[in-house]
């Protein structure tokens, strides 16, 4: 058996990959603010979160194919980091999935769940057509390796097909933590939004999500 040799290698995400790319978001996102928020109960979050990250890989993937991963080089299959990315206008396939998917959430879920979830949903979208309509979004990126720069990497992958067309990127960081990583990789933050502030479960204003964008460059010449 191959042991993991701490590198990792990009490529385009395949359909086979969500099991270990789920799993994967699953454990970047264990301690997010936001996504705790909708499932404070750990047993809840166990159970529940792998599954909704799936639902994720599945919608944007086959909405857009600008869905990449980062896997090790020793290890093929094993996803270190999944980047789902959609471009500026969602598509009726992409509207179609995600309704799939919110009847799955109310049959799961239940209706309160579901229209929290919508609300946050349709807050962060009217402000991404605000801020930056016709930029490429990174609506996820998560790595289960820290420090071994993969994260790096993959969110690179993504910035230079923005560059290639020459389009700007946008991205919603629900951790504050995060906010220095996109800064290194040229993104800025444009607003601060709370979006449970008037939530009736939560105190005060709950966690924020940091609204940020990184400028259309001129597409590299070719040597």
């Amino acid at each position: 058996m191959k042991k993991s040799s701490g590198e990792s290698v990009c490529r385009k995400y395949a359909p086979n990959d969500v099991t270990s790319a789920s799993t994967a978001l699953k454990v970047a996102f264990d301690d997010d603010p936001v996504m705790r928020t909708f499932n404070p109960d750990d047993g809840e979050w166990e159970k529940t979160a792998a599954n909704n990250f799936r639902w994720f890989c599945w919608i944007y993937h086959a909405s857009y194919g600008m869905t990449d991963v980062a896997e090790d080089s020793q290890l093929p299959g094993d996803i270190q980091c999944a980047a789902l990315w959609e471009p500026a206008s969602m598509t009726l396939g992409g509207g179609l999935r995600f309704v799939i998917y919110f009847l799955f959430l109310l049959w799961s879920k239940g209706f309160s769940y579901v229209k929290r979830m919508v609300k946050v949903f349709m807050q962060l979208e009217t402000k991404r057509h605000e801020h930056a309509p016709t930029a490429h979004h990174l609506m996820i990126l998560g790595s289960k390796v820290q420090g071994k720069g993969v994260g790096s990497k993959l969110i690179q992958v993504g910035i230079d097909r923005a560059r290639a067309l020459g389009l700007p990127c946008y991205l919603e960081s629900s951790n504050p933590a995060n906010i220095p990583f996109y800064k290194r990789h040229g993104f800025r933050v444009v607003e601060l939004l709370y979006p449970f502030e008037k939530d009736s479960m939560v105190e005060g204003k709950g966690p924020v999500i940091t609204l940020m964008t990184r400028d259309a460059e001129e597409p590299k010449k070719s040597e």
